[in-house]
């Protein structure tokens, strides 16, 4: 089935580079000689969308416009601009030409269950994108470190959310904080102990978050062999093989552990609070009456014991975080 798409390719990339050649040749001598940075500026919006592997997809210049940064501070910072944009277009053209050579092959590998050559030009693949991430990350770093402050940290914290987007997702527990620090009635010393908490949720959630980015860095170029020996133990099962074994994806467990912290961070807030200001954060308007009696249904009667089947749900105050526990 994929074999019309892949025969249409290498002519979709002629009629590609046909049109960029009519373009080129009637250009003035100027507008040919800025050419090559509009020719990579195309290159990387187009390569940048085929991005698999976390922190491999960002586009850097668009993260510094996004800051609408004063012209002096981008001028700081614009050597590094465009040694980015050259080191990256060299990265993505690398990988495409892989990925254009070898995805026939490894097509054809998996339609005929070579579990072994299919991994192993997959690995192949897994490198190069690897290695456009190494071009993002590192350029991170070095354009991070460059600008003035508070301008470097805001880029950096910008662009790895945008690359890493599980490991660096908005703060679970902020609205959360927000709401109660913002109830009219705290006393004195329960603003003090949900600050104090606060404080350490922040420490231990950035704590985690470096930890999470760590291993989705080595972790997920893995993924696509996880899944092809996954494939293999299947096949085992069902023959009567030896089934290989398939390593355990290690982000599962934090994970898990994202969602306990959030769930002991919020538990241990609650209890500090008076039942209605718990009542009036449920209500979604703290500092206000608490909210009216439930309504019952149609003969049920309030504090009616609830019929067989019913379901309650006993942690509506729990968070919803975005990622399912694996």
């Amino acid at each position: 089935m994929l074999a019309p798409i892949e025969a249409w390719a290498p002519e979709k990339e002629r009629h590609y580079e046909d049109l960029i050649a009519s373009i080129k040749s009637q250009l003035s001598e100027n507008q040919q000689e800025r050419w090559p940075k509009f020719e990579r500026a195309v290159r990387r919006s187009k390569s940048l969308d085929d991005s698999d592997l976390a922190g491999e997809g960002v586009d850097l210049i668009f993260v510094i416009r996004q800051m609408q940064l004063p012209p002096d501070v981008v001028a700081v910072v614009e050597p590094l601009l465009d040694q980015y944009e050259i080191s990256l277009d060299v990265a993505l053209k690398a990988r495409d030409a892989k990925i254009t050579s070898l995805m026939p092959k490894f097509t054809e590998a998996m339609t005929t269950m070579d579990i072994n050559t299919g991994g192993n030009l997959q690995d192949q693949i897994i490198a190069t994108r690897i290695q456009v991430r190494q071009v993002q990350d590192d350029s991170i770093e070095t354009i991070a470190a460059q600008l003035p402050a508070p301008h470097g940290q805001d880029f950096r914290s910008r662009a790895l959310a945008q690359g890493y987007r599980e490991a660096f997702q908005p703060d679970a527990l902020g609205s959360f904080f927000a709401a109660v620090l913002n109830l009219n009635d705290l006393t004195s010393e329960q603003r003090s102990q949900v600050q104090a908490i606060q404080v350490t949720w922040e420490n231990a959630f950035m704590a985690l978050q470096t930890r999470m980015l760590e291993t989705i860095r080595v972790e997920e170029p893995k993924k696509a062999q996880r899944k092809i020996l996954a494939l293999a133990a299947k096949r085992a099962e069902k023959s009567g093989g030896v089934a290989p074994e398939v390593p355990p994806d290690l982000m599962v467990p934090l994970r898990n552990e994202k969602n306990k912290l959030v769930q002991e961070t919020r538990e241990s807030v609650l209890k500090l609070l008076a039942e209605d200001q718990i009542d009036r954060l449920s209500a979604g308007t703290p500092g206000l009456r608490p909210p009216p009696p439930p309504a019952f249904s149609k003969g049920q009667a309030p504090g009616a014991t609830k019929k067989a089947g019913d379901t309650q749900d006993t942690n509506s105050n729990a968070p919803k975080d975005s990622k399912a526990v694996e």
